[in-house]
């Protein structure tokens, strides 16, 4: 994720920031307004990123195979192993369980075979092709 700066705020300055930014993404609108401000906020390689996370986290704690992961969402051996670390550390227990939750991990999953099962063009440039589908 790029830098805007490289002096970060004072703590309180920082903190109500963040504040700003939850508020934004989890009470604002509808849910086609959250995801225009995700798309204006953050890269589509941020975007990807960020989903490609979540689906590791979801998809490890519905008991896939790190082969499974790699395959399905074309991420390296190491990052799933990273992400697998912390996992074993108590990181992510928040999410895991908002994702149960909320079922999101369901409905990833549904999403996630949908991608691996469509056709792949050769000459698309990588992760294009998700959006045609």
């Amino acid at each position: 994720m790029p830098h805007v700066s490289r002096h970060e705020p004072e703590k309180k300055i920082a903190d109500e920031i963040y504040v700003r930014l939850l508020d934004h993404l989890t009470n604002r609108g509808s849910a086609k307004d959250r995801s225009l401000v995700c798309a204006e906020l953050f890269t589509r390689t941020e975007q990807i990123m960020l989903a490609k996370r979540l689906a590791i986290i979801c998809m490890l704690g519905e008991g896939f195979s790190f082969d499974d992961i790699q395959e399905t969402l074309r991420v390296s051996p190491s990052t799933v192993g990273r992400i697998w670390s912390a996992m074993q550390k108590g990181k992510f227990d928040q999410t895991i369980r908002i994702a149960k939750k909320n079922k999101v991990s369901t409905g990833l999953l549904a999403a996630l075979a949908a991608l691996v099962s469509a056709p792949r063009p050769v000459h698309a440039p990588r992760w294009n092709w998700v959006d045609r589908i």
